[in-house]
């Protein structure tokens, strides 16, 4: 289903942690050397600069082309209509797939401007044939589920960030708008069936993550599962809830600031933000501890924003003491490593203890080399030959 050749995208991995090691000294730069010469990648990976650059102009280049065709098919009568960015978005997704398979492009700039554009224009354009077809009236359930299907598909596609997040944000818009319809009862239940919603999703990423495959979707996971753990917390976030029950009932915020049990959101909102920062300590994986530290952020906001029990210039300088002093006391604390746990600076070598690769890789490289790697590819010279300056009877 991935566009990529997997191959290629292993052999990356590989290399990318080859030279994580070198840089530790773990391997030498022969090594490296002959490790990226075991395992050739064919993928174009551009650095950050040129592919900010290349996602700007390939987006200044399908405007130009868009509106140069835009103008030669002005008098056909389909530009007022949802055919127009339907055949619009199908074009782009067409070059987008030639692209990649001509230049092999990997995350690049280029093939992300292509996608999320040909993503866009056919979303828009379906979005627009269901209002045609509810009398222009907003049917949001439906496009939600059009963004579902279009970015899951994308996503299994291209493996792209952006995606992804935009396929989980959309399957909780379907779960809202479909629970919404419920009625009464549906809007009382709301905050929980999304927890619930929010919970069964982040479930399956981690089935999903245990796949054979899901090794080429690891940053699409990573990502999706933090914003199903965000969704998580703020679908009993208490000042989320609040708002929520009263744009859904056309309330007042500034007067109506309680909601039936109340007490229920008040300790998610402040205990799920510590279940995170215990979790990620317990399992040693960074990702949860700082979205804990965030949502600690979050949960002083929400509880400032109903109870003022000291200036905010008061709270904020409380506030940092006590975090330096936490923080002073915990970096003493694990200047000697315990549990597992240190204050010292990770080693690039750890962050892929799951797959322990460092030693096939260079007793692979090792049983095939037959050589060290030339010293110098410029000019030689003596000999004769073309730099020698004619030491020998050719120039």
């Amino acid at each position: 289903m991935i566009v990529f050749n997997k191959e290629w995208i292993d052999n990356l991995r590989i290399v990318k942690q080859a030279e994580k090691d070198q840089r530790s000294g773990c391997i030498t730069v022969d090594e490296l050397w002959l490790i990226r010469r075991q395992y050739p990648v064919g993928l174009y990976t551009p650095g950050v600069f040129t592919t900010i650059g290349l996602f700007i102009l390939t987006l200044f280049t399908i405007s130009m082309g868009a509106g140069f065709v835009t103008l030669l098919i002005a008098g056909a009568g389909v530009l007022d209509t949802f055919v127009w960015p339907l055949v619009l978005g199908i074009l782009v997704y067409i070059g987008l797939e030639l692209l990649m398979r001509e230049k092999s492009l990997f995350h690049s700039g280029s093939d992300n401007a292509l996608l999320y554009t040909s993503g866009g224009l056919v979303a828009g354009g379906l979005i627009w044939l269901v209002e045609d077809l509810n009398g222009h009236q907003s049917a949001l359930m439906a496009d939600a589920t059009i963004l579902f299907l279009i970015g899951g598909f994308l996503t299994l596609r291209f493996a792209d960030m952006l995606t992804g997040v935009i396929t989980c944000l959309s399957f909780f818009a379907v779960v809202f708008f479909g629970w919404q319809k419920v009625g009464s009862f549906g809007l009382a239940t709301m905050p929980f069936m999304m927890m619930l919603a929010a919970g069964a999703a982040y479930a399956l990423l981690l089935k999903l993550a245990k796949k054979t495959d899901a090794v080429y979707y690891e940053n699409c996971l990573l990502i999706m599962k933090i914003t199903c753990l965000v969704v998580l917390y703020a679908a009993g976030n208490y000042l989320v809830v609040n708002r929520l029950n009263n744009k859904l009932n056309n309330l007042d915020d500034a007067t109506n600031t309680s909601i039936p049990f109340g007490f229920i959101f008040w300790i998610w909102t402040f205990v799920v933000p510590i279940v995170y920062l215990y979790l990620g300590i317990i399992k040693k994986q960074t990702m949860p501890v700082r979205l804990g530290m965030l949502l600690i952020v979050a949960a002083i906001y929400s509880f400032r924003s109903y109870y003022h029990l000291l200036p905010l210039e008061v709270m904020l300088t409380i506030g940092g003491a006590l975090l330096l002093t936490v923080s002073f006391g915990i970096i003493r604390y694990l200047k000697t490593p315990k549990h597992g746990i240190t204050y010292q600076e990770p080693d690039d070598i750890n962050k892929w203890d799951n797959l322990r690769i460092e030693s096939l890789i260079i007793g692979e490289t090792a049983a095939h080399a037959h050589g060290s790697p030339p010293a110098d590819d410029g000019y030689h010279f003596g000999g004769g030959s073309a730099g020698g300056g004619g030491s020998s009877g050719g120039f």
